[in-house]
């Protein structure tokens, strides 16, 4: 008997002890899922997050999950604006759901990202082709994958169109040879004759050859090797690698903004502009050359403080000492002129990316387009709202947990450094010095389950910049080359030019971006900007849906993004330093309801149900797959182009042996 006792305390004792531990744990559980700011903390698939308890009281709450059935049957929201609230409407079975979107506010956090070093065994991914296979969620880093390999080949096509000519463009080949001509007619003189071998020098380049006496032809040649033996200036990079006729276009353009000054030292032979100003002025081709630069600062952006083209010698022919020429002047752009205000050397801790970054949340870097602003100024303004994602509208309906802003500004520096390599050849380079557990409901009523509705990352403000950036070159491409000659210009691809032609492509991409703010807008019930009843507007949601139902067969995102590009020389350490895109790295987008949407059902006559006549389930929390891409900025000696610098990860694989093989190059 004592020992049945003993055993009947024991049995006690364990029960309390268990009870405590799972009242403990539960404890634990609640508070942890409270915190805003537990980030690091990777969601489980059982993992459900509290409402408040003026939420508890307006419906059921249940925690559990739509059975697999029930998943499967989810449909296409539609959305309408009424009485200047968001109503998203679906219909489940025999029952119409309508969400209003005006009190929800989601929240969004990921995993703190563990970046690691030696040892690392984790492979990157180089494109998105198996990425995209199963996925059905929109990652901002896809539709920019999308745009990036667009903007290429935009680009390219321009650069292709002024080279060969357009029924609205003259041929830059005709030009130059016109300046040629022109320049041996004029008298005599050893600045006429370095004026020709410049000339010469970039006919070359291009792929033209041309004869002419000794004297020329050497000085030429000595303009070329100099030239080319600068790895910073004259290699391609980028899609200049495409094709030869790229390659060579690069190079001259490179070779055509070559700095004409008297200043000490010399850099470059030729030192006075003057003659070349005639000859452009000879071959009457003044209003071709102001055509191409109006095109580059449209293409781009304007050209720096300090350094003027040829349009002032035309009126006036006068050089002063500290005058600077460029024939074909670069671009200046945000981080450029911020490197201006650096004190130089640079030493091999310092981040450009970071800085510029600090700046920007700071206030005292203003990357807003001005009046003369380029394409790029306006690409670079997208990207605001990945920096300071919590002074947009969407803020109002979207929490950005601290885990997945970092990763927002990792995306802006990637996308960065991919927008800064589409300008390179004209850019001005720097020389310093949903989860649960499934199961049944146990009720008779009918069940509609509530969950965050997310297909794509809510990013409203960016993507409406982008598409913003799509309508700005549109307009300049039309005045330059016409409705009729843009419609007759295609993107070119690694493979070739595509079959659509760019007047239509460029009105796509203004869709593709138009259409994922709006999408985005409606799924979080964001109100913008935007007349959400116009036709145009349900077409470019549309348009992004089938972009998303069909990114695995969209050619543009199984392609190669990976790139090195550069930002300056530091002649201190012989280095150059380098923004680095090494693919692409997959995590968790958590998403739960900060606060719930209101809930009506209508059965099938389109009687409004009671709150007791349907279980109306909150699945809380979901999660989706986010796709981000993976940046580096590093000092390297030697400059890699797509081909070699892929080939290199090829090889390497993963993040810390590619950095620490690009180190011992």
């Amino acid at each position: 008997m004592k020992k049945n006792l003993q055993l009947t305390c024991s049995k006690r004792f364990f029960k309390k002890s268990t009870f405590l531990l799972f009242l403990l744990f539960s404890i634990l559980l609640i508070f942890s899922c409270k915190s805003e700011k537990e980030d690091n903390i990777t969601p489980t698939a059982t993992t459900m997050i509290t409402p408040s308890p003026t939420i508890l009281s307006q419906e059921k709450v249940d925690n559990r999950t739509p059975s697999p059935t029930a998943i499967s049957q989810k449909p296409t929201p539609g959305y309408t604006i009424s009485q200047g609230k968001v109503i998203m409407e679906k219909h489940v079975q025999d029952y119409t759901v309508k969400i209003d979107l005006t009190d929800q506010l989601l929240s969004l956090w990921t995993p703190e990202e563990i970046i690691l070093r030696k040892g690392d065994t984790i492979p990157l991914y180089p494109d998105l082709k198996e990425l995209v296979r199963y996925n059905k969620f929109l990652s901002a880093s896809i539709i920019s994958a999308r745009a990036k390999q667009f903007d290429d080949g935009l680009y390219a096509a321009v650069n292709i169109a002024v080279q060969e000519g357009t029924d609205k463009l003259q041929s830059k080949k005709i030009f130059l040879s016109g300046i040629y001509k022109a320049l041996k007619e004029l008298q005599d003189g050893e600045d006429k004759d370095l004026s020709r071998a410049f000339i010469l020098t970039a006919m070359e380049l291009g792929g033209e050859k041309v004869n002419d006496d000794r004297k020329i032809i050497h000085m030429a040649e000595k303009m070329k090797e100099d030239f080319l033996k600068d790895q910073l200036s004259s290699k391609p990079l980028g899609f200049y690698t495409w094709n030869n006729e790229l390659t060579q276009i690069f190079q001259q353009d490179r070779f055509l903004k070559s700095r004409i000054t008297k200043r000490p030292p010399p850099v470059f032979p030729l030192t006075n502009p003057l003659p070349l100003a005639q000859a452009v002025i000879k071959s009457g081709g003044q209003e071709t050359y102001v055509k191409y630069l109006k095109l580059n600062e449209k293409l781009t952006n304007p050209f720096p403080a300090g350094i003027s083209d040829f349009r002032p010698l035309f009126s006036k022919m006068a050089q002063g000492p500290e005058d600077v020429f460029i024939f074909f002047p670069p671009s200046r752009s945000v981080e450029t002129d911020y490197m201006k205000t650096l004190d130089y050397p640079l030493t091999d801790a310092f981040n450009l990316s970071d800085k510029l970054i600090e700046e920007i949340k700071t206030g005292k870097l203003n990357i807003k387009p001005e009046e003369n602003s380029g394409w790029y100024d306006y690409q670079i303004y997208s990207l605001e709202p990945l920096i300071l994602p919590d002074k947009f509208p969407e803020t109002k309906k979207v929490e950005f947990g601290e885990n997945y802003k970092k990763r927002l500004i990792n995306l802006c520096k990637s996308l960065w450094a991919t927008m800064k390599e589409t300008h390179y050849e004209q850019g001005e380079t720097g020389v310093t010095g949903c989860t649960g557990e499934a199961g049944t409901t146990g009720t008779t009523l009918p069940v509609i389950y509530i969950e965050p509705e997310l297909s794509l990352e809510p990013l409203v403000t960016y993507y409406l910049r982008r598409a913003d950036s799509y309508k700005f070159i549109h307009r300049a491409l039309l005045d330059t080359f016409g409705q009729e000659g843009l419609k007759k210009m295609h993107r070119y691809t690694f493979s070739g030019p595509v079959e659509k032609n760019l007047d239509d492509e460029l009105t796509d991409m203004e869709k593709l971006f138009t259409g994922s703010a709006l999408l985005s807008a409606q799924e979080i019930g964001c109100k913008i900007d935007s007349n959400s009843s116009n036709p145009l507007d349900k077409n470019n949601i549309e348009f992004i849906r089938k972009f998303i139902d069909n990114m695995d067969k969209d050619p543009d995102l199984s392609r190669d993004n990976r790139m090195m590009v550069p930002l300056f020389y530091e002649p201190e350490v012989g280095k150059t330093k380098v923004w680095l895109f090494l693919g692409y790295e997959t995590t968790t987008l958590s998403v739960r309801f900060a606060n719930r949407p209101a809930v009506t059902v209508f059965d099938k006559t389109g009687k409004k149900l009671d709150k007791n006549d349907v279980d109306i389930v909150y699945v809380d929390s979901c999660s989706k797959n986010l796709i981000y891409p993976v940046f580096e900025e590093i000092f390297v000696e030697k400059l890699l182009n797509r081909e070699e610098f892929q080939k290199l990860c090829d090889k390497y694989k993963t993040r810390a042996e590619i950095l620490e093989a690009l180190k011992n190059l």
